[in-house]
Formats: structure tokens, C-alpha cells, sequence
């Protein structure tokens, strides 16, 4: 069994190295966030941010396939510019991903929402004058989902 150790004890063994090194990685990422705001207008801004450094890449993450269209146009100009600033002098290229802002946490659910009794007899009728049998099955099937039974 593995020896248990108290969060107290495993903040100190680690103080001298993750966690300065975490402090450093945040201090970088948000350096290099204000550098990159301060050459996208204040709507890009928004839906941006910038979520990495690696290999002489920055990577930007976008909150949706929109923005990333309107960035897409844009790099060769922003790479140009960020490269004039020292600390990304280095730049070699700008990287982007879209990783969209979660509204709620909840898994939607994918019950069948039910039907009115108007639409569930249109489906039954339609059914009547269908000649594919899966067809025909499938739309008696889903006229049973109505809201009223």
C-alpha cells in the first residue's frame, strides 16, 4: 500500500520546484496575453486569448469557427507585428485552436422530445401511403411520441 502523505507535506516537497515553475508558466501566459491584445481590436479580444508558448509558436485559442476565419486573415500581419516586441522576437509562427466557451455544464439530454397530437397524425398518415416497409415503421414509431398520450 502506498505511504500516505499529508497535502501539507506534499506542498513543501514540491514548493521548490512545480510550483514556482507553475507561477512562472502564468506570469508568461499572461505577459504574452497582453501583448497579443494589444495588437487585435477589442471584439477580437473577446474571443480570444492566447494558451500557449511552445517552440517558438504561440498558440491562440478562439472561441468559436467565425473568429477563426477572421484570425486566419489576420496572422501574417499580427506574426509581423508580435515579432517586433522582444520577448517574441523569436516567433516562428502563430498556431490557433477553437475551444468554445461552455454555457453550462449539464449534458443535454437526448431524450425524444415529444410531438403534438397534430404532427403524430400527419406521420401516421403519411405512414399509410408509404410502400418502403422500414419507412413505414420508422414514421408509426415516432408518431407514438406524442406529448398528449
Amino acid at each position: 500500500m502506498p505511504k500516505q502523505h499529508s497535502i501539507h507535506t506534499l506542498i513543501q516537497q514540491h514548493t521548490n520546484t512545480t510550483v514556482p515553475n507553475l507561477a512562472q508558466k502564468i506570469a508568461a501566459l499572461r505577459q504574452l496575453n497582453e501583448l497579443w491584445r494589444k495588437y487585435i481590436d477589442i471584439k477580437l479580444a473577446q474571443h480570444t486569448q492566447v494558451a500557449n508558448w511552445r517552440n517558438n509558436c504561440l498558440v491562440i485559442e478562439i472561441d468559436s469557427a467565425s473568429w477563426a476565419t477572421h484570425i486566419r486573415y489576420l496572422l501574417p500581419e499580427l506574426l509581423i507585428k508580435l515579432k517586433t516586441e522582444k520577448e517574441l522576437a523569436e516567433l516562428k509562427y502563430i498556431e490557433w485552436y477553437i475551444q468554445p466557451i461552455s454555457t453550462s455544464n449539464k449534458i443535454k439530454s437526448r431524450e425524444p422530445q415529444p410531438l403534438s397530437a397534430e404532427n403524430c397524425l400527419l406521420l401516421k398518415e403519411a405512414a399509410e401511403h408509404i410502400t418502403h416497409e422500414k419507412l413505414k415503421k420508422a414514421l408509426v414509431g415516432l408518431a407514438k411520441h406524442s406529448k398528449d398520450e
